[in-house]
């Protein structure tokens, strides 16, 4: 076997694991061009990303806390800084008058 029959091999193993590795994080299209295009590299560099749905899951944590995770709008305490829903009159927090 040649030495450009290995390079092909091996290059065709480094874009399958970043084809795997990348739809496994919820990016397999950036996983086949990176390791369509970077080969090994491209392996390094889809084992670095982020992970896709941990991403949308801290959005909806944070959307669920400025929000007050029951879709009300939350407003800052004068007294404490604390969060406190925008309908209540006290502060659950230190009990001041929001």
């Amino acid at each position: 076997m040649g030495a450009f029959a290995i390079y092909g091999i091996t290059h065709i193993l480094a874009l399958i694991i970043c084809i795997v590795v990348g739809a496994s994080k919820g990016r397999g299209g950036v996983g086949f061009l990176v390791g369509l295009f970077l080969g090994w590299i491209g392996v390094i560099i889809v084992l670095v990303l982020d992970n896709k749905y941990d991403e949308e899951r801290r959005h909806k944590e944070m959307v669920a806390a400025a929000t007050g995770q029951g879709g009300s709008v939350m407003v800052r305490c004068p007294h404490c800084g604390e969060l406190a829903p925008e309908g209540k009159r006290f502060c659950p927090d230190c009990g001041g008058e929001v």
